[in-house]
């Protein structure tokens, strides 16, 4: 099973990716750009896309852990992008403009 998020994949077919988010942004990405966090959520802007993606390798306990996370990592990201390239992009609306996935062991999708 694919997904992606304005041509961002959500990782869905990466093992590796326990769960995830999207925001969107205030203004499309200037670049293409793969960041690693500090706390290791990698995070993924595109050229001309609208938003931004975050990849979890750890399991959370729940969908409030996993926005902090991935809102933390993408804000890291969009932080240190800002400060190495002077390419300034914020996040929009993102307490309610977000999508969050994660995988669970008891849910098939077919």
């Amino acid at each position: 099973m694919s997904g992606s998020l304005s041509g961002i994949p959500l990782g869905f077919d990466d093992s590796s990716v326990v769960c995830g988010a999207g925001f969107a942004l205030a203004k499309p990405s200037p670049c293409d750009w793969d960041f690693t966090s500090s706390a290791g959520v990698r995070v993924f802007l595109r050229k001309d896309s609208p938003s931004v993606v975050a990849h979890v390798p750890d399991a959370q306990a729940n969908s409030e852990d996993i926005l902090e996370s991935s809102h933390t990592a993408v804000q890291e990201a969009l932080d240190v992008r800002g400060m190495r390239e002077m390419h300034f992009v914020a996040l929009k609306n993102a307490e309610y403009d977000h999508l969050l996935w994660w995988r669970d062991p008891e849910v098939v999708v077919r």
